[in-house]
């Protein structure tokens, strides 16, 4: 079994998807039986796959690593070379492969996470809250503790803070 990151190229206009995996020979075959069938959960992909047939479309594996540095180095490689299918730029580790309506699936997958990772999935990263003239007024050590405090969902967040806009009121931002 294969560990690792991939990419799926169209061979018409260069344009490409990046995902990971545990297991890249079932990953390659999931997606392409899903994307013949026209339920792949990627949209964007899913469409040029219909406009440009899914015979130009080539799965390639671009880096092996350990399960620990899957999400870290797939987000690198998204960040770096910003893919045009990807829909989930921001932050690949959230689960947007599992069918919610499934939720066993995602409960297992929910509970998985939780063990290995506090924080869900999500980079920690400190973020610092600001009043309307740029003073700090707090630090939050992820993006889920200020989604906690302030009663709101993580990714409205991470919209925040890649937009500048406010959240909940506060203007928020990266410690650099």
């Amino acid at each position: 079994m294969k560990i690792g990151i991939y990419k799926i190229t169209n061979q018409i206009n260069g344009k490409f998807y990046i995902g990971s995996s545990k297991d890249l020979i079932r990953r390659k075959k999931d997606h392409f039986r899903l994307l013949k069938k026209g339920n792949s959960h990627s949209i964007i992909l899913q469409r040029a796959v219909n406009k440009y047939n899914i015979d130009n479309f080539k799965f390639e594996i671009i880096v092996e690593c350990s399960e620990e540095l899957l999400f870290t180095i797939e987000q690198k490689l998204v960040d770096e070379l910003k893919p045009e299918y990807n829909s989930a730029i921001q932050d690949v580790s959230v689960p947007i492969g599992l069918p919610y309506k499934d939720k066993t699936l995602y409960r297992k997958y929910a509970k998985d996470r939780l063990k290995k990772n506090n924080n869900f999935g999500w980079k920690s990263r400190t973020i610092i809250k600001l009043d309307d003239e740029g003073n700090e007024l707090q630090e939050y050590t992820s993006l889920k503790s200020y989604a906690e405090e302030h009663n709101c969902a993580i990714g409205n967040v991470g919209k925040a803070l890649k937009k500048g806009n406010r959240c909940k009121g506060f203007y928020i931002k990266y410690k650099d």
